[in-house]
């Protein structure tokens, strides 16, 4: 039900797959029904939500955001890229 760490996982809870993590290295929160609800990081990942495959993720470094119903509705970034949003196959790209 929970399992709790100082070093790659802080804290685990589980309701079928995961239901949070916490961490202070790679993952800062994970949150599931399903497959993934949410992950936190401060490193690669800032945040991830999910509803199916992937609904929402934040960074600071390689993504900054990405959100998805289906595939990928939009991605956000201050690297690669800006902004991606996608109704169909892609609606929006923006690079800086």
């Amino acid at each position: 039900m929970e399992v709790r760490g100082k070093g790659e996982v802080m804290e685990v809870r589980g309701k079928g797959e995961l239901m949070k993590v916490r961490g202070k290295g790679e993952v800062m929160e994970v949150r599931g029904k399903g497959e993934v609800m949410e992950v936190r990081g401060k490193g690669e990942l800032m945040k991830v939500r999910g509803k199916g495959e992937v609904m929402e993720v934040r960074g600071k470094g390689e993504v900054m955001e990405v959100r998805g119903k289906g595939e990928l509705m939009e991605v956000r970034g201050k690297g690669e890229v800006m902004e991606v949003r996608r109704k169909g196959e892609v609606m929006e790209v923006i690079g800086g």
